[in-house]
């Protein structure tokens, strides 16, 4: 299954190793799982900017995992 953020990345088949999206903290939101590349970028614009993509904004895109930008 692809990333509903990304539209790119594979989701992990273990729910355990993909990330929990930053947009679901509300009481009654249903989790939304996206990979672990998406988790971080959310993690990173929420941290610098305050906030992260609405999931009304995605698919955002090609996200590229830390390591790949590395070098």
């Amino acid at each position: 299954m692809l990333c509903p953020r990304c539209n790119d990345n594979e989701l992990a088949e273990e729910q355990a190793l993909n990330a929990l999206s930053r947009t679901t903290r509300g009481e009654h939101d249903v989790s939304v799982y996206v990979c672990s590349p998406c988790g971080s970028n959310e993690g990173l614009n929420e941290y610098f900017h305050g906030k992260t993509e609405p999931q009304s904004e995605w698919p955002v895109g090609e996200v590229r995992s830390i390591k790949e930008h590395d070098g």
